[in-house]
C-alpha cells in the first residue's frame, strides 16, 4: 500500500556516519575438527554472523548487512545441499558489494571461487532465473565459507529473524548498529537471550548485539508450528530523538491508513463505475444470500494480482478487472457499504509462517486482509478464490488479528481497532461421515463394497473447488485419485459425486460414493478368510517419531470422523476374532476429551456392525500431551491394518 507515515529521510535526519562494513573481512581459513558428540552429525553451521548497520550517506538511507557463515559438511546429503551457493536477489537501488565463497578441505587446502565459477539456471515453474556458485572438490569434513556484504533499502517497520533451524548452530551473533538519535526495539522469543546494548563501541552509534555459543537443532515435526516455536527475534525502528517521534509503526497509524484508503470517499467517476458494476449482481433474499452473490460475482469477474501490493483506486480496479489485495478490499468494502451491510476490515497473517504477537506492534506480520460481518459473525476472504463466506483459510484462524472499525467521538468518526483472536471452527464444522457396506452374500472372495463419504468444512474445501478450476474432462481422473485412497484402486470403481464446485462451499457437504468389488480386501488361507476390513476407511496417518519430541502439538484445524461399517458375512462362516475391533484411546486436556479414537461392534446373526468415532477438538496441546496424542493418531493407523478372521463352520 502507498503509505507515508514518516519518510525514511526524515526518520534518519540525514545523519552522516562511517560504515563499519568497510573494515570487515573473513580472516584466516581453517578446517574444522568436530567434537566427539558432533561426529555423527551430517551438517553443522559452525559460524553464523550477521552485522546490520543503518546509515545515511549523501542523503541516501541504506541498510548495510554483513552475512558471514561457515558450514561443516559431513555426509553425502550435506554435500548435495551445499554444492551450490546462490547469489542473492536484489531490488532496484540495492547492491551486492561483495560475495566471496571458499571451500576449506580437511587437510587445510583452500579452494577460493571466483566469477568463472558462477553458473546460471532457471526455475521454469516460476519463470525466474538465478545465479549460483558451483562448488567443486566438496567432500566430507569440508567447510563451506561464505561472506556477503550487501547494500539494501532499509526495512524499518519490522523484521522477523529466525535464529534456529534443522541443524546445530554454533558461534551465532547478530548485531544491529544505528545512529544514537534513533530508538530500535528488539524482542527475542523462545528462550533466545536479550540483546545487549552498547553506546560506546562506535562513535555516535548504538550497538544492540546477541552472541550465543550454540543453538540446538529444531526439526520440523509433524503436527507442530515451527514458526511459533523456533528461537527468533523481531526488531523495528520505534523512535527518533531528534524529531521527538516515538511509537513509530504502530497499529493505530496502520489502521488509520488502511481505513482511510478502504473507506475513503468515492469521486463521481468511481461512484458511476461502481453502480454500473453492482447492477450486474443478482439480488439476494437476505444479507447472507446477498453477501454470497456479491462474492461469487466479484470472484468471477475481478482477478487477484498476488505480486502487487499497490493500493490503486477503485476505477482502475473496475477498468482493469484485476486488483491487488488492497484494491479488492476497497472494492468489497465499497459494495457492502452501498448495500448497507456492516463489515469490518481485519488485518492478520499466516500463523504457520508469520504469527502475530499482540504485545509488539510491528508491520512485519500484517500480511493479509479479511472482512468480518459483526452482526452475522462470518468472514469473507477477498483474495482466496476457492473460499466463500462465512469461512476463511485455517492458516488465518487461531491467530491474533487487528479488527478495525470507526468510533464516534464528538460527532466525528475516528479510526479505531481491537486485537483479538480469529477462532477456528470446531468439529461441528469439519467432520466426515462414512457409511460402508461390505456384502459377502454373492461371493466369498469378491465381496460387493459400497462406500458413501460426506466431507464437511475444511475437508470439503480441499475437494469442492477443484471442479471449477480443472477441465471437465479431467474430473474423472480427479475422482479416480479419491477412489484409490478409499477403495485401494482406480479402475473398476463406479463413482458418483454430489455438490461439486465453489457454490457449495460451506453450504452442502461434498458427497463421494464408490461401488466396487473388494477382492483386494480378501486373502484365503485354507478354510479361513482373512478380511482386511481396516482398508475400507482409507489410508490413515501414522506417527512414529524416533527422536525426542521438541515442540508442542498444533494442528491445522479441529476435525472429526464418524464411521459405520456394515459387514454381511458369508454363509457358513463365523467371525473368530471380533475382540480385535474394540479400541478406546483418549487424550484429556483441561478436564475434557481433546482427541479420541473409539471403536465398538455388535453382531446380529450374519451381520456385523462396526462403529467408530474419531475427533481432534483442540488446535493446540502442550508437549506433555504428545505421547497420549500419538496413541490416538496411531489408533486410526492400527485400525487401517485390522484383519478379521472368518472361519468356516
Amino acid at each position: 500500500m502507498k503509505k507515508i507515515i514518516v519518510s525514511i529521510t526524515v526518520i534518519f535526519c540525514n545523519f552522516l556516519t562511517a560504515q563499519e562494513y568497510k573494515n570487515y573481512d573473513w580472516g584466516k581459513a581453517e578446517p574444522y575438527a568436530p567434537l566427539k558428540a558432533e561426529e555423527e552429525l551430517g551438517e553443522i553451521n559452525i559460524l553464523n554472523k550477521r552485522i546490520k548497520e543503518f546509515v545515511v550517506d549523501k542523503k541516501e538511507n541504506y541498510d548495510f548487512t554483513i552475512a558471514h557463515t561457515k558450514t561443516f559438511v559431513n555426509s553425502d546429503e550435506a554435500i548435495e545441499r551445499n554444492n551450490k551457493v546462490y547469489i542473492p536477489f536484489k531490488s532496484e537501488g540495492e547492491e551486492i558489494i561483495m560475495q566471496k565463497v571458499r571451500v576449506i578441505k580437511p587437510d587445510g587446502k583452500v579452494i577460493e571461487l571466483n566469477s568463472s565459477d558462477i553458473k546460471e539456471s532457471e526455475d521454469q515453474e516460476r519463470n525466474v532465473k538465478y545465479k549460483y556458485f558451483a562448488l567443486t572438490g566438496l567432500e566430507k569434513r569440508c567447510v563451506v565459507e561464505q561472506l556477503i556484504i550487501g547494500k539494501y533499502i532499509p526495512k524499518l517497520n519490522g523484521s522477523n529473524i529466525v535464529m534456529q533451524d534443522e541443524y546445530l548452530n554454533k558461534n551465532i551473533s547478530y548485531e544491529i548498529i544505528y545512529p544514537n538519535h534513533l530508538i530500535f526495539t528488539v524482542k527475542p522469543y523462545n528462550g533466545l537471550p536479550e540483546f545487549v546494548e552498547n553506546e560506546k563501541m562506535y562513535t555516535g552509534k548504538i550497538s544492540k548485539k546477541i552472541e550465543v555459543e550454540s543453538i540446538p537443532f529444531l526439526k520440523n515435526e509433524d503436527y507442530s508450528n515451527y514458526a511459533v516455536n523456533a528461537k527468533r527475534f523481531t526488531y523495528k525502528l520505534s523512535g527518533n530523538l531528534y524529531i521527538q517521534k516515538y511509537d513509530l509503526y504502530n497499529y493505530k497509524s496502520y489502521t488509520s491508513d488502511v481505513l482511510g484508503f478502504v473507506s475513503g470517499e468515492l469521486d463521481s467517476k468511481e461512484k458511476s463505475a461502481l453502480n454500473k458494476f453492482v447492477k450486474q449482481i443478482p439480488a439476494g433474499q437476505t444479507n447472507v444470500d446477498q453477501i454470497l452473490k456479491i462474492e461469487e460475482y466479484v470472484k468471477k469477474n475481478i482477478g487477484y494480482y498476488e505480486k502487487s501490493n499497490e493500493a490503486v483506486g477503485l476505477l482502475t480496479t473496475l477498468n482493469n478487472k484485476f486488483a491487488s489485495s488492497y484494491g479488492l478490499l476497497k472494492l468489497y468494502k465499497s459494495i457492502f457499504d452501498l448495500y448497507k451491510i456492516e463489515s469490518e476490515v481485519v488485518i492478520t497473517s499466516d500463523r504457520f509462517k508469520n504469527p502475530m504477537d499482540p504485545k509488539l506492534e510491528t508491520y512485519s506480520n500484517l500480511d493479509d486482509f479479511v472482512l468480518y460481518f459483526p452482526e452475522l459473525k462470518g468472514y469473507l476472504c477477498p483474495t482466496e478464490i476457492e473460499y466463500r463466506y462465512p469461512n476463511i483459510p485455517f492458516k488465518w484462524t487461531n491467530s491474533y488479528a487487528i479488527f478495525t472499525k470507526y468510533t464516534e467521538f464528538g460527532g466525528a468518526k475516528i479510526p479505531d481497532y481491537e486485537i483479538k483472536k480469529i477462532e477456528t471452527p470446531g468439529i461441528d464444522f469439519t467432520h466426515d461421515e462414512m457409511n460402508i457396506t461390505v456384502d459377502f452374500s454373492a461371493s466369498n472372495t469378491k465381496p460387493a463394497v459400497s462406500s458413501e463419504i460426506q466431507f464437511n468444512g475444511y475437508s470439503a474445501f480441499s475437494i469442492q473447488p477443484f471442479y471449477d478450476f480443472i477441465p471437465e474432462d479431467k474430473h474423472g481422473d480427479f475422482e479416480k485419485e479419491l477412489a484409490e485412497n478409499y477403495a485401494g484402486k482406480k479402475e473398476d470403481v463406479t463413482i458418483i459425486t454430489e455438490n461439486k464446485g465453489t457454490q457449495f462451499l460451506g453450504v452442502k457437504p461434498f458427497v463421494f460414493k464408490a461401488n466396487y468389488s473388494g477382492e483386494n480386501l480378501i486373502e484365503k488361507v485354507g478354510d479361513k478368510i482373512l478380511f482386511k476390513v481396516g482398508l475400507v476407511i482409507g489410508k490413515q496417518a501414522e506417527l512414529y517419531q524416533k527422536d525426542k519430541r521438541q515442540m508442542p502439538v498444533e494442528i491445522q484445524y479441529p476435525h472429526g470422523y464418524l464411521r459405520k461399517v456394515k459387514v454381511i458375512l458369508p454363509k457358513g462362516y463365523a467371525l473368530v476374532n471380533p475382540e480385535k475391533i474394540n479400541s478406546n484411546y483418549i487424550t484429556n486436556y483441561k478436564n475434557n476429551e481433546s482427541c479420541k479414537f473409539s471403536t465398538s461392534y455388535k453382531m446380529t446373526g450374519q451381520e456385523l456392525i462396526i462403529e467408530n468415532i474419531e475427533f481432534y477438538k483442540d488446535v493446540e496441546l502442550p508437549l506433555d500431551s504428545y505421547e497420549s496424542y500419538i496413541k490416538v493418531i496411531n489408533a486410526a493407523a492400527d485400525f487401517n491394518k485390522l484383519v478379521l478372521v472368518l472361519q468356516k463352520v
